[in-house]
């Protein structure tokens, strides 16, 4: 979802996420007024890539360091996990649960808050 936020809310509500503006403060470019109303609602399509799962864990100690980028502006610790063969039920059975989160999720944002 952390992804959604930064990729979908802009084109669903017209502006960044307060967190993501906060985080990268004046690197952040500001949409106009016009530009906002231009950008919102502008997507016609969601698009979810689903082989693999990605473990995101809390790593707010970046946001207190002066010089960051836009890996430590997120905050968070991405640790990508691919399909093996040998794990396959396991790692088809988290993945299916994550799935139907980020779903419900989106189901959630897209359909009711818009």
């Amino acid at each position: 979802m952390l992804c959604y936020c930064r990729v979908m809310e802009p084109l669903q509500y017209g502006d960044y996420p307060i967190s993501m503006k906060t985080n990268a403060g004046v690197r952040i470019p500001a949409f106009t007024t016009r530009e906002s109303e231009q950008v919102k609602g502008s997507f016609d399509f969601i698009g979810v890539i689903h082989y693999t799962n990605v473990n995101i864990t809390d790593n707010s100690d970046t946001l207190k360091n002066q010089l960051r980028d836009y890996n430590a502006d997120m905050a968070a610790k991405i640790c990508k996990y691919f399909f093996r063969l040998v794990n396959l039920v396991r790692d088809l059975s988290v993945t299916n649960l994550s799935m139907n989160k980020f779903v419900q999720y989106i189901m959630k944002e897209v359909l009711i808050n818009t």
